[in-house]
């Protein structure tokens, strides 16, 4: 009975989210065919709509085929040994291409290397979702940090804080819900990028389990919010992971 609740409200809330950057779109094009004669400026605009609401619309499904093929045990996640500062460090780097229009200072450490066994591809899809998201919720001028405990090799700790407004305390226990935005307010025909499908952490939290693992929220106020990824070392990896190996 549980299951079905949750795919009955998981239908419910994805097909609201699918709906809205349709009928913006839609809305968009027969406005803009309406008019027999229109200036080049307004079909500019218009098609910068329509290609904002299909990116939007991409990255919602994408992320319900990702959550989709994760919860049937299909996702195929590659497990090989890769260096973990390096996919850090060209996060950190991307991130800050994020903050800049914002003025936010990124920051994070030197670290030494850092050999993990996992899957490359999503260990840097969750380190960048949890980036943007910092960047998203920071204000102009902010701060987010990286910061790593390396535990003696045996495993990763990762944080990532901001300086942004915090979640409500009411929203802190939902935020890895699929579709959850503690934003709600906002109108949803907004082209604003920090509006979200709600499946970013969703995601991000199920590459932190997948690879034995967790993502944490540590804290969030009114001075930020800290967000902890922990993930096994090379030389801590699971029994069948080492058989794997060998």
């Amino acid at each position: 009975e549980r299951s079905f609740e949750f795919q009955k409200r998981f239908m419910a809330d994805s097909s609201h989210e699918l709906r809205t950057p349709i009928f913006v779109a839609r809305t968009t094009t027969d406005v803009t065919l309406s008019s027999e004669h229109r200036a080049e400026a307004e079909y500019r605009e218009a098609l910068t709509t329509i290609q904002q609401q299909l990116q939007r619309l991409s990255r919602i499904v994408e992320g319900m085929f990702t959550l989709a093929l994760a919860d049937a045990g299909a996702y195929p996640v590659k497990m090989e040994d890769f260096y973990l500062d390096e996919v850090i460090a060209e996060c950190v780097r991307a991130a800050k291409i994020l903050g800049q229009p914002k003025g936010i200072q990124i920051s994070g450490p030197d670290l030494p290397e850092m050999l993990c066994h996992g899957d490359e591809g999503l260990i840097r899809q969750l380190l960048l979702a949890l980036l943007d998201n910092a960047v998203k919720h920071t204000p102009e001028g902010g701060r987010v940090k990286l910061t790593v405990d390396t535990n003696n090799f045996k495993r990763y700790a990762i944080e990532i804080g901001d300086t942004g407004e915090g979640i409500p305390p009411e929203a802190q226990s939902h935020i890895f819900d699929r579709f959850f935005r503690a934003d709600r307010s906002r109108p949803p025909a907004s082209a604003d990028r920090s509006r979200g499908a709600g499946l970013g952490l969703a995601i991000a939290r199920w590459i932190a389990e997948a690879h034995h693992g967790t993502l944490t929220l540590v804290q969030s106020g009114p001075e930020g919010s800290v967000f902890r990824v922990t993930l096994p070392s090379r030389f801590s990896a699971s029994p069948r992971l080492i058989a794997d190996l060998s």
